[in-house]
């Protein structure tokens, strides 16, 4: 298992859809057997890229409690209603944290303890709104690799439901967004399955 940094990615001034892509298809290359891509919450958005940036074949892509972007097009990183949300709580166009956008017993409801709180909460950058306002362009053929669903919470459920209108096998593991911190075992056994029915 290998996993890429990517806390810098929202942080940028440039497009973050080709720093994602160079640095999980690094970590792509170095992992030995089959490669199976799981990307968690926002990071579906990015499969088509990811997808097209590989320097070896990806057996699999598993969406764990996230978006899944579109055939072609364009996608959105977050949609209009929820980017004026953002929009009222940034300051001289820079967020808050991700865990200060919630109420604090909403947020702390996530995690498995106060320790694991505290070390997300202190790996997270502050990303500037306009990461949120951009759309990020799809590259043609990324879905013809099999592709499957990991649901966590109900907050996901539209995204599980577009994954089994896809046909994709859809697995639930109910939870809340953060469950891979509370249930690291169960999350990781589900995963495995998930790669061995796309045959990865």
């Amino acid at each position: 298992m290998d996993v890429p940094d990517l806390t810098d990615v929202g942080v940028r001034e440039a497009p973050s859809w080709p720093v994602v892509a160079a640095r999980v298809a690094d970590s792509v290359d170095r992992v030995h057997g089959s490669a199976v891509v799981a990307m968690h919450s926002n990071a579906g958005i990015y499969a088509s890229h990811i997808v097209a940036a590989r320097a070896r074949a990806i057996e699999a892509l598993i969406f764990a409690d996230a978006s899944v972007p579109p055939d072609r097009g364009a996608a959105e990183v977050a949609p209009p209603e929820f980017v004026a949300e953002l929009r009222a709580k940034a300051t001289d166009g820079v967020l808050p944290r991700w865990t200060e956008w919630w109420p604090e017993e909403d947020v702390a409801a996530l995690f498995p303890d106060e320790a694991t709180m505290r070390r997300v909460v202190e790996e997270q950058p502050r990303v500037p709104l306009r990461y949120y306002e951009r759309m990020i362009p799809i590259e043609p053929g990324w879905s013809e690799v099999p592709c499957g669903y990991l649901l966590f919470s109900e907050g996901y459920g539209d995204a599980a439901a577009e994954a089994r209108a896809r046909g994709w096998p859809v697995v639930q593991v109910p939870g809340e967004h953060l469950h891979m911190v509370v249930d690291p075992a169960a999350v990781g056994e589900a995963l495995e399955r998930l790669a061995e029915t796309l045959g990865g």
